[in-house]
């Protein structure tokens, strides 16, 4: 089953320039804008994951792996910091 929630969200928007009004195209995008943010999430989580597969594979060739760092954000300007740990 292909999921094109993003696409379904482009041709919906595209209607309602082209006819404000248009009661079902405005209901199916407010049907759609949750599934479009769970797509999202779901993608990212999966991209997030084949890159620290990608880096501990890298960092394993050293001896290390990315459990050896831990970040920290700074609540005041939204920064991170990065600190090594054994």
């Amino acid at each position: 089953e292909l999921e094109k929630y993003l696409d379904a969200k482009t041709d919906y928007s595209r209607i309602l320039e082209l006819e404000p009004d248009h009661e079902l195209a405005k209901a199916n995008l407010q049907r759609i804008e949750p599934l479009v943010q769970k797509q999202f999430e779901q993608q990212k989580t999966e991209v997030v994951d084949k890159l620290k597969g990608f880096a501990n594979w890298g960092l394993g060739k050293v001896g290390l792996s990315l459990d050896n760092f831990e970040t920290v954000q700074d609540p005041q300007t939204g920064s991170y910091n990065i600190k090594f740990k054994q």
